[in-house]
């Protein structure tokens, strides 16, 4: 048995098992579900935003940016709380696994809090951004 005449029978017995119209309607409901899973971020690829800050934490209670600058006191555009923004992206240099990390918890106030900060690497050099994670009303 040749290779051409095998290929025709493989795609005649096929079209035997699959009309035009259900292949039409299978291949744009697949389509349309990518679409829509690509649309609302459904990618296997890990974003920014799947950070876990608290993968390491500190003793402290504070951020400590590298040395001991806040990127934001360089450019308001440098942070969108705990992530890098504008030009800035994260370094792992100090925390190789993240580049972030959580401080200890504590009262601020009348609410108990603790920061995620991030390590970021900007035009400017090394700096840290932060955001506070408000986690009960009483302290």
């Amino acid at each position: 048995m040749s290779r051409q005449s095998l290929v025709p029978r493989i795609g005649e017995s096929l079209t035997r098992f699959t009309d035009r119209r259900n292949f039409l309607r299978k291949t744009a409901v697949g389509f349309f579900g990518f679409t829509a899973a690509a649309l609302a971020e459904f990618t296997l690829v890990p974003s920014a935003h799947a950070t876990n800050y608290c993968a390491n934490r500190s003793a402290s209670q504070s951020c400590s940016p590298p040395r001991g600058i806040y990127c934001s006191t360089i450019s308001t555009s440098y942070c969108n709380g705990p992530d890098c923004a504008g030009p800035c992206h994260l370094t792992k240099a100090y925390y190789p696994n993240t580049g972030c990390w959580c401080t200890q918890t504590h009262c601020a106030g009348s609410s108990s809090e603790y920061y995620e900060c991030c390590d970021c690497s900007c035009p400017g050099g090394d700096c840290g951004c932060f955001g506070g994670v408000v986690i009960s009303r009483a302290c």
